[in-house]
């Protein structure tokens, strides 16, 4: 009778090890569950997220909506696909619907080449401008050789991705300047939440942009050229209001970027700054109401 007792005692502390240990693992779960992306809603729910990918001392933004249409603006350096697809693939996206080259030099363009080869592009939106580089030239290649449509981009083109409306603010039709200068500039307005994407644009072409009144007030400025001093002047924050800036630079980069000039104007600007060299990825997510944050640290 009492080798029974102490049998079912054993068995008693036995279950109930296997109770607490499975209410440990799931209350881990739960937390680590707590720490993902916020899930995009799907249908009718509204749902945007514009990851900025760190790939160093270059640019890469990721845009998606709830409703499958996604759009990528720039693709980092040759080297920088790497990252870029492992995001895509980790949220089973196998289709770009717009490309965008915001300008050719190769820290923006150089992995274009390798994602057109892995993925379905629907078409290209990039400047009228050429440049003499292999990295730009092997990107016609690929885009001609595939059949991908072009778009020009230039001041005052207009176009939807789902329920995001989308204005390219600059460069002009008729501008003639460096690759810098002639960044696609998109301005993205998805209800109550606007992004303002900047490529490398510098002080003229800010200037063109207020002086052709194009509204850019917006919540989130992905900063341009990667923080440096030659952009966001004081005159285009004062237009842009950002309540966030994020700006893509590499981790001890030899341009010094960001530079402490541009650092204060966002300061005083009153904008939370992000930098991908510190903070790796960062993910924003809108219902079309809020904005939420997360970054990779």
């Amino acid at each position: 009778m009492k080798s029974n007792k102490r049998q079912q005692r054993i068995l008693r502390l036995l279950l109930f090890a296997i109770v607490l240990i499975a209410a440990i693992l799931l209350t881990i779960y739960y937390i680590e569950l707590g720490r993902e992306e916020p899930v995009l809603g799907t249908g009718s729910q509204l749902g945007l997220a514009v990851l900025f990918i760190d790939v160093g001392q270059a640019d890469s933004a990721l845009i998606y909506l709830s409703t499958g249409e996604t759009m990528l603006i720039d693709a980092g350096e040759s080297p920088g696909a790497d990252a870029i697809r492992e995001e895509l693939d980790e949220r089973r996206i196998t289709d770009i619907d717009i490309l965008v080259a915001t300008h050719p030099h190769a820290d923006h363009i150089g992995g274009m080449r390798t994602l057109i080869e892995h993925y379905d592009i629907g078409q290209v939106l990039m400047p009228d401008m050429e440049i003499q580089s292999a990295v730009y030239k092997n990107l016609m290649d690929v885009i001609n050789s595939r059949g991908i449509p072009g778009n020009e981009a230039y001041a005052g083109y207009e176009f939807s991705l789902g329920n995001a409306r989308c204005t390219v603010v600059s460069p002009d039709a008729d501008a003639d300047k460096d690759a810098n200068h002639e960044s696609v500039v998109i301005f993205l307005d998805f209800f109550d939440s606007e992004f303002l994407f900047t490529g490398d644009m510098e002080n003229w072409a800010e200037t063109r942009v207020l002086d052709a009144y194009y509204y850019v007030d917006a919540d989130v400025l992905k900063v341009a050229h990667h923080g440096s001093s030659t952009s966001s002047s004081q005159a285009f924050l004062d237009a842009v209001t950002p309540q966030y800036a994020v700006i893509s630079c590499g981790r001890d980069n030899k341009y010094g970027h960001p530079h402490q000039e541009t650092l204060e104007r966002l300061e005083a600007a009153g904008a939370k700054v992000y930098r991908t060299d510190e903070a790796g990825d960062i993910l924003f997510f809108s219902d079309g109401q809020t904005l939420t944050v997360q970054t990779g640290d």
